[in-house]
């Protein structure tokens, strides 16, 4: 399934908006398997990948429990199940799941070092057009392309728990990420049916988790100022 972008002898410049079709997904536990079912529910091809042989040979059943429960939900349709399952890979190779990859979404442990080390290795195997991502809430971009020889084509891609349900996703610019990365990704999350938005400039806590942080401290405040009660602002 190799794509056109590296036949037609684009490797290595900047992808077009339409252009990513093969997507790789490292790490496929609590975050990762979800982002793999958007993404082929979508019409996407995607490779499944992880470390855990035993995350490895559940991680098919699990995603068709989550389809069945959409379908259940009246959020797909039933006969949409089976053309996603197909889509979706489980390969236990690291360079052959990324073989063919136009976007790889890392969603391993959060965790700096374990991260900067995958993307060392994603960076080493990866064809020269792949754009890196990270499915993570507290980390900078920057940190993740200082590891690797394409700063220009790592981002953050932020989901939110559970993926294949929760509607936003922040993609997070280092002061490297090329406009045209960042728009493939936007492209590629928006036909997953989600709600991506970009964040330009690095930010700790990007922009929901500053959101919700003003509206905790916000909260505090009532309280302390005997305007309503906990419970009340619970409510």
């Amino acid at each position: 399934m190799r794509p056109d972008i590296i036949q037609t002898g684009l490797k290595g410049k900047d992808m077009q908006i339409d252009q990513i079709k093969n997507i790789t997904i490292i790490g496929v536990g609590t975050m990762g398997h979800s982002i793999g079912q958007d993404f082929a529910l979508a019409g996407f091809q995607v490779n499944l990948f992880d470390q855990s042989d035993a995350v490895l040979d559940k991680v098919l059943m699990r995603i068709r429990k989550n389809l069945e429960e959409m379908a259940g939900w009246d959020l797909i349709n039933q006969d949409a199940i089976q053309p996603a399952i197909d889509r979706l890979h489980v390969v236990g190779n690291l360079a052959e799941a990324t073989l063919d990859a136009d976007l790889v979404v890392e969603a391993v442990y959060e965790n700096l070092e374990i991260k900067q080390a995958v993307f060392q290795q994603l960076d080493r195997v990866c064809p020269a057009h792949t754009i890196l991502a990270s499915n993570t809430s507290s980390l900078m971009p920057s940190s993740l392309a200082a590891v690797t020889e394409r700063p220009e084509k790592v981002l953050v891609l932020h989901y939110f728990y559970p993926p294949h349900l929760m509607p936003l996703v922040e993609i997070v610019k280092s002061d490297r990420t090329s406009k045209e990365s960042a728009q493939a990704v936007y492209q590629a999350v928006n036909k997953a049916g989600k709600k991506p938005i970009i964040t330009h400039k690095e930010a700790l806590g990007f922009v929901a988790n500053r959101l919700q942080s003003a509206l905790i401290r916000e909260a505090i405040y009532i309280i302390e100022q005997g305007i309503a009660s906990a419970e009340d602002i619970d409510i």
